[in-house]
């Protein structure tokens, strides 16, 4: 009984990588400061970066190619507290489109760009955004 939930337990964790993959952008943050970036593992087209926070904040960057970037400084004070990201873009693998398409000649099966996402949270203290991992101490302040 050990050796089966073991292996159902491997099957998962191997189908849910699998499943991640398949829908998300593959990237890594890079937060400095004030400014939410990314670095792309992949090429990636027309990527939108929507990031909310406290007080109603919003703000919004778009690229036709690369990563779009924030700084949330330049849209006036950076309120403490917790930040939620999400970016969305075409992986330029083409897809079938769920219908065919007549085009005054002949049908043809309509192809178009796979769409991808990932989305996270961050910490602002003090307008700066605190990396992973790292808790604000008294022995982190001057």
């Amino acid at each position: 009984m050990k050796q089966s939930t073991l292996l159902a337990i491997a099957l998962l964790s191997i189908a849910s990588a699998d499943a991640a993959r398949a829908g998300g952008l593959r990237t890594a943050e890079q937060f400095h400061g004030s400014v939410v970036a990314f670095a792309f593992e992949a090429p990636y087209s027309n990527v939108t970066l929507t990031v909310t926070g406290p007080r109603n904040f919003q703000a919004r960057a778009t690229s036709a190619t690369g990563a779009p970037a924030l700084d949330l400084q330049q849209f006036g004070t950076v309120p403490d507290g917790h930040y939620t990201y999400q970016m969305t873009g075409s992986d330029g693998e083409a897809g079938q489109a769920p219908t065919d398409l007549y085009n005054g000649r002949h049908l043809e099966r309509a192809v178009r760009p796979q769409s991808v996402s990932i989305s996270g949270t961050f910490l602002v203290k003090d307008g700066t955004i605190i990396p992973r991992g790292k808790a604000a101490s008294r022995r982190d302040r001057p």
